[in-house]
């Protein structure tokens, strides 16, 4: 196989096929066959590695640096479609969600389903809290419940609408807000108190109807997107809208797209956005101008998708210069103020997921009024004591 594009997208179909796309080109470089069932969705491990494929009634994982089209694991204990799945921060293990009413933890190291919990609907939507223990989903029949993997059982559970199902759930980066989207076209806003250390209280912050049709997926922005704070809402409508979360004031209303949009996700600096929809299309857009930039085509049915990073990833925000790497690290570094011509400054290296310090070293580089850098260093993973790589910098532009 050719060497990777630098940032790619993933793309899944009911025409039993996951994609592989070059973004900024919109060519696809590879398609692996899911001759099973059809793909319900996608989600990559923290370390960018490997790609799960959630079916019907198994999950897949996918090596995606690898030639092969050939699993690397399957994972069977479900016995309906599998809606949901993600991976906890450090990649050890993985949950989902079925229409057969489980929600699941499966340990990557170790075969077989590690803990099952019993939501009596058919599931829809699984998030994982920042705090990493404790689970939220959310089913048909419009229950929401929070699942403390601490005492292992149910802690929570709130009903915001009676017999509407709870299509949709995201939480922000920082634990502070979660949202619920039904099939009503409403979203339901609660501030989750006292942050990352637990969630087990919901405080009622806002009620948004943002569609006329089904809401099919919302997703809040990423931390990279600071200090904004956007709501995308994905509908049967054909449109997604971003909102402002300050508020809930509609920012951008995206129209394009033909028929449902099931998907979206944002890139990590929130400056674009990519939908799916049964139209066969996904779409790359500008979260500032709501303008479509790219149109990926060569699904024949309903598309799933997800955003994967090979490389750095140079991001501009306040002063700051981010670049994310394909291995789940973060550096940043503090750029010059205008005018300056050199600097020697700490750069501070993360695991992306956790923000677990790994390592700060000083550095030097050079800018100009363009705002473009000039500097070579190596980054090491000194938990892993291993070399994670070589960067030379010879300028960059905001976002993808």
């Amino acid at each position: 196989m050719s060497q990777q594009p630098s940032v790619v997208l993933a793309t899944a179909s009911y025409d039993h096929t996951i994609k592989f796309w070059e973004a900024k080109s919109a060519r696809c470089y590879r398609t692996i066959q899911y001759p099973e069932s059809q793909v319900n969705r996608l989600e990559i491990t923290p370390d960018k590695r490997f790609l799960a494929a959630a079916g019907n009634p198994h999950i897949r994982l996918f090596d995606i640096n690898a030639n092969s089209p050939q699993p690397l694991r399957s994972f069977d204990s479900h016995t309906n479609n599998v809606m949901a799945v993600g991976f906890q921060c450090d990649g050890n293990w993985m949950y989902s969600g079925s229409e057969d009413g489980t929600v699941k933890i499966w340990d990557l190291r170790a075969p077989g389903c590690q803990r099952e919990y019993e939501s009596r609907a058919a599931v829809n939507t699984v998030v994982l809290h920042p705090n990493q223990t404790e689970l939220i989903s959310g089913d048909q029949n419009g229950n929401i419940r929070v699942w403390d993997l601490r005492a292992n059982s149910c802690s929570c559970e709130l009903v915001p609408e009676v017999d509407t199902a709870v299509r949709s759930l995201t939480i922000m980066w920082d634990g502070s807000l979660i949202v619920a989207a039904n099939n009503c076209g409403t979203c339901y806003v609660w501030r989750l108190l006292r942050g990352t250390e637990t969630m087990t209280n919901f405080e009622p912050l806002h009620k948004l109807q943002a569609h006329d049709g089904y809401i099919l997926k919302c997703l809040l922005s990423p931390e990279l997107c600071e200090p904004h704070r956007y709501l995308a809402t994905a509908s049967s409508d054909h449109t997604v809208k971003i909102w402002n979360v300050d508020g809930f004031t509609l920012e951008k209303t995206l129209i394009g797209h033909e028929r449902w949009v099931w998907d979206c996700v944002f890139s990590v600096d929130g400056a674009f956005l990519i939908t799916a929809s049964s139209d066969t299309t996904a779409r790359l857009w500008s979260t500032s101008t709501g303008k479509d930039i790219k149109v990926y085509q060569g699904h024949h049915k309903a598309t799933d998708i997800q955003f994967i990073l090979f490389s750095w990833h140079l991001v501009y925000r306040s002063g700051i210069l981010s670049l994310v790497y394909f291995h789940g690290f973060m550096a940043t570094l503090d750029t010059p103020t205008s005018g300056e011509k050199n600097w020697y400054n700490n750069l501070e290296l993360n695991k992306y997921n956790t923000r677990k310090r790994c390592n700060t070293r000083k550095t030097w580089g050079s800018s100009d009024s363009k705002q473009s850098v000039s500097q070579q260093f190596q980054l090491f993973d000194y938990i892993g004591r291993i070399k994670v790589g070589n960067i030379a910098l010879r300028g960059f532009q905001p976002g993808c």
